[in-house]
């Protein structure tokens, strides 16, 4: 509802008790607005010298070069948050054989270090699977098993991140942590960010989700999140929040923290204290914001009925 006069429309004191808690962390509060049906205004003003009682029209923001700006930087809305969060529909059948063999293979490619003529192969899968050229191909139960099992080892998790930024025979690139972090000196390939991000979700379903749930029942709610069997081990709950963290990255890529938010939430409900989740949890804690998403050259751009 629109509110037109001087007198508390029911939030003072919430915003009074909201202050002061932010001010005890060192976040003053600064400016609060309300925003009713077709006007907005400043809730901490009340004197109409200086803010008018009746607000500014919505319709003028909604028209504003800085709301053309987010939907040009990649903010979308979907029906809300779970929905965007569902994941692809894969099979029991095929989701028990991929943990089947990401078990197996977790075994020979937990362990390997950059030295290793194994970890190059486990980075040349990665790039096959991400090449543009297989479009949103659907990986098979052995694909996405081997591919998850890379995820477990953290230093082929990371390796995989960079690789999916830039060529790896490029010279004279930034350093990885500058890379992730969204270093101005490159230009991100979203298409195949896209591709690395269709095949995360591939795996996300067939090691996140419980194997009982429906395809219906797809999204991160923690209902369907899976509980790892005694056969499954450590393996797939590892995969599980690793891919859950790299997909809280791309999101934040795109200066989606709301998403990215989700996927760490996730990923920490599956291994408390995975060390990359708990990073990006901090991130996002901060406020801090992705450089490619400040940046209209170089933010993602979303294609699709639900682009606000």
């Amino acid at each position: 509802m629109d509110w037109n006069d001087s007198v508390d429309p029911g939030f003072d004191q919430l915003l009074l008790m909201l202050g002061v808690t932010l001010s005890e962390v060192g976040m003053p509060l600064r400016d609060a607005w309300w925003v009713g049906e077709s006007n907005w205004r400043d809730y901490l003003c009340r004197d109409e010298e200086c803010c008018s009682l009746s607000g500014q029209n919505l319709q003028n923001v909604r028209e504003s070069t800085m709301s053309a700006e987010l939907i040009f930087r990649g903010s979308s809305y979907d029906a809300d948050l779970p929905s965007a969060m569902t994941l692809p529909s894969v099979s029991a059948t095929k989701r028990s054989r991929a943990r089947k063999v990401l078990r197996r293979e977790v075994a020979q490619v937990g362990l390997l270090r950059f030295d290793e003529p194994t970890f190059e192969s486990a980075l040349r899968a990665w790039d096959v699977a991400r090449s543009t050229q297989f479009g949103s191909r659907i990986e098979t139960a052995e694909s996405l098993g081997y591919l998850g099992a890379t995820l477990a080892n953290i230093y082929l998790r990371d390796a995989v991140m960079v690789s999916a930024l830039t060529d790896r025979e490029q010279a004279n690139l930034p350093k990885s942590t500058e890379l992730l972090l969204g270093s101005p000196e490159i230009a991100p390939p979203w298409d195949r960010l896209t591709r690395f991000e269709e095949i995360l979700r591939q795996i996300a379903a067939v090691c996140v989700l419980n194997l009982a749930t429906s395809p219906q029942q797809r999204s991160l709610s923690a209902a369907h999140l899976s509980e790892p069997s005694a056969q499954d081990g450590d393996s797939v709950r590892t995969a599980s929040a690793a891919v859950l963290s790299i997909l809280a990255w791309l999101e934040w890529c795109k200066g989606r923290g709301s998403k990215a938010g989700c996927y760490v939430d996730s990923a920490l409900a599956v291994v408390p204290r995975y060390r990359l989740a708990e990073l990006f949890d901090e991130l996002l804690a901060e406020g801090v914001l992705c450089h490619w998403a400040k940046d209209p050259k170089t933010a993602w751009q979303q294609h699709g009925p639900n682009v606000a």
